[in-house]
């Protein structure tokens, strides 16, 4: 389980080296992982601004801890949210 809490703080290591975004992570309680927080109160933002949040984690995961099966480029959108309705 100490492998998986240091996920996130790695991920969001590197955004902030690279200058991409800064996004909260926590654990929820003592018993699970850190797991990314994202909060948004800006009426601007887009479903292609999340997704590009989302793609952003996924990629530095990747390059940080490279699996044999790597996880699709595009993430798929959550069940129950509709594409931007802009």
């Amino acid at each position: 389980m100490f492998f998986f809490m240091q996920v996130a703080p790695a991920i969001k290591g590197q955004m902030q080296l690279r200058g991409s975004m800064m996004i909260q992570y926590q654990p929820q309680g003592d018993e699970y992982v850190n797991f990314f927080r994202m909060i948004t109160s800006n009426p601007t933002t887009t479903h292609d601004d999340l997704t590009h949040a989302i793609s952003l984690i996924a990629e530095y995961g990747e390059e940080l801890f490279p699996s044999e099966t790597s996880p699709s480029t595009e993430p798929t959108c959550m069940p129950g949210v509709a594409s931007d309705p802009a």
